[in-house]
């Protein structure tokens, strides 16, 4: 179980690592944004839907290009504003 859980965090990384200008991270079973996402200056699409988010908590300071982000069927009861 370790070794699936190393490999589905490789793949997840690798995703996040060739991300542009969009980044569809939807259906991963993920309980947390990865801090690394913060670090896409050029992100302008995030995909983030049917995860496992009850908190958004992340710097989005540097995604000054977002313009479209999905939470969509997550379980998140809070939001950071702003």
């Amino acid at each position: 179980i370790e070794q699936s859980k190393m490999a589905k965090d490789t793949a997840l990384n690798q995703l996040i690592s060739n991300a542009n200008d969009s980044l569809d991270i939807s259906s991963k079973n993920l309980q947390y944004l990865p801090n690394q996402i913060a670090e896409i200056e050029t992100l302008r699409i995030l995909k983030a839907s049917y995860n496992k988010f009850t908190t958004i908590e992340m710097n989005w300071i540097k995604l000054l290009m977002l313009t479209t982000l999905d939470l969509s069927h997550n379980q998140l009861t809070k939001v950071p504003v702003g």
